[in-house]
């Protein structure tokens, strides 16, 4: 079984009736499936018989569809569950349409990334003021906490041609977009970041502007996206990663308390609930939960696209 311990910590609660988790567990919603309200009581009532207190739902997707939760965050704040928002941030097919020059160009046209969408600039004033005031929209929608994700500079299909600088103003580009996000919310709402998996371990900025411990300075909460799956073969030597889950997170977050000075607190990983190569059940999702337990981290997200959670119920 998934069961959590809940506690919660006083003072700092967005709204009198809702109190904010110590430790964060809970799960990834799309804006649609959030919107549906039958899907959505459904996903709600297995987290809270998991044991687990908290829901991540799009505000702004990876395709640029952004969602008015309101309904969500009433709902989950009903149900005594702790309301993240989640914005996909600098790969913004909406906003390059919208301004097209805040857009990565490459011979003369907006660059398309690996999944056939434009990047914005994480450099330019404009790009990082639009997402700032789409981050207030959400507070004002109810939500706990906002969680940026695509935090970082593009990868794909000719990125290495794109004008993206060097490793140092690249780190500084994100650096500045987080403290400037960081002043722009109330001090009530935390502010998390997604970042690679890799991260945790990486010595240089991956070539995309992501350092874990710099972000880790800015921003309330890192959550490295360590999915099993997605590691290349041989990492921390295993010659297939999916086939290591509880080995995969041990050594991945080792090296990610190291780049947090040990505080355990301020990692929440986003742990694998969906099949790729080999099938993931309750086992291999429970091997990566206890994993980060093993590392003193108590907090963790689950991902599954589709949102179905199978292993939950």
């Amino acid at each position: 079984m998934l069961v959590a311990v809940l506690t919660y910590a006083v003072g700092l609660a967005p709204v009198p009736a809702h109190l904010v988790p110590r430790e964060v567990r809970g799960v990834y919603l799309t804006g649609w499936v959030a919107g549906d309200a039958a899907r959505r009581a459904d996903l709600y009532a297995l987290v809270r018989r998991s044991g687990m207190n908290a829901v991540v739902i799009d505000v702004k997707d990876s395709s640029g569809n952004e969602f008015d939760q309101s309904p969500a965050v009433e709902a989950a704040h009903d149900a005594g569950l702790y309301a993240i928002a989640r914005i996909v941030s600098f790969e913004n097919g909406a906003l390059a349409a919208e301004r097209p020059d805040l857009a990565f160009q490459l011979d003369g046209r907006v660059w398309l990334g690996e999944s056939g969408l434009p990047w914005v600039d994480p450099r330019k004033e404009a790009t990082r003021a639009a997402l700032i005031a789409l981050a207030m929209k959400a507070v004002r929608m109810g939500f706990d906490e906002v969680q940026l994700d695509y935090v970082r500079f593009p990868t794909g299909r000719g990125a290495e041609r794109l004008d993206r600088g060097d490793q140092a103003s690249r780190v500084a580009a994100i650096d500045v977009f987080l403290r400037e996000m960081r002043a722009a919310l109330p001090d009530r709402i935390r502010l998390s970041a997604d970042l690679f998996g890799l991260t945790t371990t990486a010595v240089d900025d991956m070539n995309i502007g992501q350092d874990l411990a710099a972000v880790a300075k800015v921003v309330d909460v890192v959550s490295p996206m360590m999915y099993p799956s997605h590691y290349a073969p041989n990492s921390y030597g295993f010659p297939d990663p999916d086939l290591a889950p509880r080995g995969v997170i041990l050594a991945g977050l080792a090296d990610a308390l190291v780049k947090v000075d040990g505080r355990a607190t301020q990692l929440r990983p986003w742990l694998q609930a969906f099949s790729l190569r080999h099938l993931y059940g309750r086992a291999q999702v429970q091997a990566q939960i206890d994993a980060a337990s093993e590392r003193g981290v108590k907090s963790y997200l689950l991902w599954d696209p589709a949102n179905r959670y199978d292993m939950l119920r």
